[in-house]
């Protein structure tokens, strides 16, 4: 029996999709629970894995195509080197190699990248904009729960309220609608 017959799933789709179900994780087939639930949690871990991996390649091609200038005044950055950040995304925690420079106009130490891609602190927009969004609506120790099933990740109440003040503080100030 398949695995979408098993389930209930019956159309011209699924035996199409059927080939690929002996590839499936071996908890996701072999799962004692009766309903869909207990499949989809079953299969919650390795899906974020294969989104991670996909996310990871994409931002690294971008980082790696992006050129080394100043996102402020265009001046291209002296003295770059490659320098490695743990992203925190709605992917999973992904480790990023990306380009830091002095900007010999401004004076400051840039990363494209992380303008371009609007990484602050380590975390992508949606995980930022989440984390706040739970911290406004709810208490901290729900929000903190809540924030680990939404997203597969576990960061600290403290992380969290960090993150939603820096939400609050941003220029942007339409994310709560």
């Amino acid at each position: 029996m398949t695995l979408f017959k098993r389930i209930g799933i019956s159309s011209r789709r699924s035996n199409k999709t059927s080939r690929y179900a002996g590839k499936w994780p071996p908890q996701f087939a072999e799962s004692t629970g009766d309903n869909l639930g207990t499949l989809v949690e079953s299969l919650r871990e390795p899906i974020r894995n294969i989104n991670a991996a996909f996310v990871a390649h994409g931002l690294q091609r971008r980082a790696e195509a992006l050129p080394c200038v100043c996102p402020d005044c265009q001046v291209e950055v002296q003295g770059s080197r490659i320098s490695p950040r743990t992203v925190y995304t709605i992917a999973g925690r992904i480790l990023l190699k990306r380009r830091i420079g002095l900007c010999p106009a401004c004076e400051q130490r840039v990363c494209p990248v992380d303008r371009m891609l609007d990484i602050r602190k380590g975390y992508s927009p949606w995980v930022r904009e989440t984390a706040a969004t739970l911290i406004s609506k709810m208490a901290y120790s729900e929000a903190e729960t809540v924030f680990i099933r939404t997203t597969g990740l576990r960061l600290p109440q403290t992380s969290l309220q960090r993150l939603a003040l820096d939400v609050a503080r941003s220029p942007r100030k339409n994310w709560l609608k």
